[in-house]
């Protein structure tokens, strides 16, 4: 597919019905993301994905030199590479305070909030957002 056909930028990550089913930690930090392209311009941090691949980026440093993309190759990635997007959301000088103050906080309550969910349901909210992602739900 030609990047420029498809764009996946106004596609939302999470929806309000997810809000139930994790941590709102996590919802708030997906939240933070956007559906973006690979570009040529992305070749020297990342050599081995291919023009035009999905990821996701940061909304508040979208656009910006120091930008911060997410590619991963499966939902497995996405899950078990989470704590990358967490780090750079309080590392952004872009993100503003009052935020990185919230998701301090939530971070502090999701075991809590994560135990009282369904086994599995993290897993569920993570494989719906990657086929949100590639445009397959």
């Amino acid at each position: 597919q030609v990047a420029s056909i498809v764009t996946t930028v106004d596609r939302p990550l999470v929806l309000p019905e997810d809000k139930p089913c994790i941590a709102e930690f996590l919802y708030v930090v997906m939240e933070q993301l956007q559906p973006c392209r690979f570009t040529e311009a992305d070749r020297n941090k990342r050599r081995l994905k291919d023009v035009g691949c999905i990821g996701v980026e940061c909304k508040h440093c979208a656009g910006q030199v120091e930008s911060r993309k997410f590619f991963w190759s499966s939902v497995n990635a996405v899950e078990s590479n989470f704590v990358s997007v967490h780090t750079h959301m309080m590392e952004c000088r872009m993100v503003p305070n009052e935020l990185k103050d919230k998701l301090a906080e939530l971070k502090k309550l999701r075991k809590e909030q994560t135990a009282r969910l369904k086994t599995g349901s993290q897993k569920s909210f993570f494989q719906r957002v990657w086929k949100r992602l590639h445009g397959k739900e």
